[in-house]
């Protein structure tokens, strides 16, 4: 854990024992410190980085009265209004869906790049390691999963056991190992949002839309089949895409999630055993209109495109 993260643990804490209000509060590291591990002197030191920036008001290091045998040392610290907002920021934050796909996928990627020469990690392992905690919170078990099978879609990862090397998405199993492709290697070694990796690996490559049915094209590069209906793979790719995309988009938090959210959704509708045209058009349309929040951001209005591409050509116009 680093020095930093301590230091929004401890504010976090400190805005929890006083409900976000300005009162002051005893930081007794002997008592008190259930928010971390830390010693005397690393509370003090944390405690000042923080009024340094000005996030608390804290009179200052001193021995307070022997308790159960030891001194007490004690910190009396109050949070700044600028502290309240920032420890306001960081619950949003730990809360924030998209954020936490991103630590568990960032998190698997460094995980495994610590493996060297095997590049592999263990899902179960990751869940129970400091690496599956955001600001205090454990990673829930779908969100991780979630994340080891984008890594195993954007091809940064195979699924990997000592009898199988490679075992598709539907059969994944936490017990499993990620082993990285040269891909997911590449991403480690750049130390980059995957995300934001896979998103600037797309745009690196032309851009090839499947157009379903008899209608003009849109676009370059584009490569058109007549099949009208709703291509459940070419559905789960575009949404794959979308998430990928939606890290770079310049746009609130809230418009953000909502549409990796309506991304999601659109995947799990396509990736069905049995996909439904009804089901598959009612994502695509959500995430079309969440899509229509992102403004004039470029990317999201590109996918915008090609959603009116799935919807016109589906419905034979």
């Amino acid at each position: 854990m680093t020095f930093e993260t301590e230091a929004d643990l401890l504010l976090l804490w400190i805005r929890e024992k006083t409900a976000g209000m300005d009162s002051r509060i005893s930081v007794d590291p002997h008592r008190s410190c259930d928010w971390s591990e830390a010693a005397k002197g690393e509370v003090f030191r944390l405690v000042a980085w923080l009024a340094e920036r000005g996030l608390v008001n804290h009179d200052g290091q001193r021995y307070g009265q022997r308790n159960a045998g030891c001194n007490s040392f004690t910190t009396r610290c109050t949070l700044t209004p600028k502290g309240v907002r920032e420890a306001e920021r960081l619950l949003q934050l730990r809360g924030n869906k998209l954020h936490r796909f991103d630590t568990a996928a960032n998190g698997l990627i460094v995980a495994a790049m610590d493996d060297v020469p095997d590049y592999h990690i263990v899902v179960q392992d990751f869940a129970a390691s400091d690496r599956a905690v955001l600001l205090g919170q454990r990673i829930d078990a779908e969100t991780i999963e979630k994340a080891a099978a984008f890594l195993v879609d954007n091809k940064l990862a195979t699924v990997y056991s000592r009898s199988v090397a490679i075992r598709p998405r539907e059969a994944f199993d936490p017990s499993y190992a990620l082993a990285l492709t040269p891909s997911g290697i590449q991403c480690g070694d750049q130390h980059i949002n995957v995300r934001k990796f896979v998103a600037n690996q797309q745009d690196a490559r032309p851009v090839t839309t499947n157009i379903y049915g008899g209608n003009n094209q849109i676009g370059d590069h584009n490569t058109q089949n007549n099949n009208i209906g709703f291509p459940p793979d070419d559905l789960a790719q575009f949404a794959q895409q979308v998430l990928a995309a939606a890290v770079t988009m310049d746009v609130p938090e809230p418009i953000r999630e909502r549409i990796a959210e309506d991304a999601e959704a659109l995947q799990r509708e396509a990736e069905r055993e049995e996909p439904q045209p009804s089901r598959m058009r009612r994502a695509l349309e959500g995430m079309r209109e969440s899509l229509l929040q992102a403004g004039q951001d470029q990317a999201a209005q590109k996918l915008i495109e090609m959603a009116g591409n799935f919807l016109m050509t589906a419905s034979g116009g």
